[in-house]
């Protein structure tokens, strides 16, 4: 199942592993958006670190071989810069199948784009060469 965001957000859900993903890419001459593979999670209480976490009450602790990695913080947000926008929130499933598929068809849906943005970009290099050599 996939939990709401402003569940998440006001720590509802502390203390419950989850899965978490993510993958988006809307400017192609620059570098994806946010790329989280799914991955099982913690939820945790932003009292629990000394890091500014914004917009929301919880981070995510990612889970290695059976331990929470204190180390790692995920924000449940990906601030873009603004600070008066919160940012998208990544998906949180309850289920590792569920966060899975979704992120199949979020790259699925990337790779499209892509695709129709490559053949755009062609298509432009084609006129532009040949362009050129009629100059020859």
């Amino acid at each position: 199942m996939k939990l709401e965001t402003k569940e998440v957000s006001d720590g509802l859900h502390d203390g419950k592993t989850v899965w978490i993903c993510d993958y988006r890419w809307l400017d192609f001459d620059k570098k994806e958006d946010r790329k989280v593979e799914p991955k099982q999670v913690l939820i945790r209480s932003k009292d629990e670190t000394n890091k500014r976490i914004n917009y929301s009450h919880s981070f995510f602790s990612e889970i290695k071989k059976g331990k929470v990695v204190n180390s790692s913080l995920i924000k449940l947000f990906d601030n873009t810069g603004y600070r008066w926008y919160s940012g998208v929130a990544l998906n949180v499933f309850t289920e590792e199948k569920e966060c899975r598929d979704y992120y199949k068809i979020q790259a699925n849906l990337v790779a499209k784009l892509f695709d129709s943005y490559k053949q755009n970009k062609l298509q432009r290099l084609d006129k532009i060469s040949n362009e050129i050599i009629t100059l020859l």
